[in-house]
């Protein structure tokens, strides 16, 4: 089979990190350094089909940029930073986070 002839379902695509090509499942989104053989089935979902994501940074002293709209200057450790993230990981996990968060920083605002 030719490169540019992949099975239904499948994208070349070039790794911006090896400068390698890869292939790319359209519907699992999970991809591969094997040329496929075969078409990539559609997956069946009983799930919803959108989801909302939250995304968690905290930035710390040696960030790129150690400032933020929040914070002109931040002060705070990278161990720091990682226990906070670790915090918050264990409130997504465990709890109901988000009345919790949302009090926290009510109560005690920004952390430095």
């Amino acid at each position: 089979m030719a490169d540019d002839q992949l099975p239904a379902g499948w994208e070349k695509r070039l790794s911006r990190s090896t400068g390698q090509h890869y292939y790319l499942n359209t519907y699992t989104k999970e991809s591969q350094w094997d040329v496929p053989d075969k078409p990539a089935e559609p997956v069946s979902s009983t799930g919803p089909e959108q989801v909302q994501c939250s995304h968690l940074l905290v930035k710390h002293k040696d960030s790129r940029r150690p400032s933020s709209w929040r914070e002109e200057n931040i002060t705070r450790t990278k161990e720091e930073a990682l226990e906070l993230v670790k915090g918050s990981r264990a409130l997504l996990k465990f709890n109901d986070f988000w009345p919790q968060m949302h009090n926290y920083q009510m109560a005690y605002g920004p952390s430095n």
